[in-house]
C-alpha cells in the first residue's frame, strides 16, 4: 500500500481527462480495477508486451 506522501497530484487537459472517462465505459471489467488490463481483464504479462514491440 503507498504511504499518503506517495500520492500526487498530476494536472491534465480536459480532453485527456474526457478519453480516460471514454476509456473507463469502454474498458474490459477487472476484478483488480486495473485501467489498463489485457483483453480478459488481467495484467499483460511482460512478454507478451516485450514480443509485440
Amino acid at each position: 500500500m503507498k504511504s499518503k506522501n506517495a500520492r500526487r497530484t498530476i494536472p491534465l487537459p480536459r480532453y485527456t481527462i474526457e478519453a480516460l472517462r471514454r476509456w473507463i465505459e469502454a474498458v474490459p471489467l477487472s476484478n483488480t480495477g486495473l485501467l489498463f488490463p489485457n483483453g480478459v481483464g488481467n495484467v499483460e504479462s511482460y512478454a507478451n508486451l516485450y514480443n509485440r514491440l
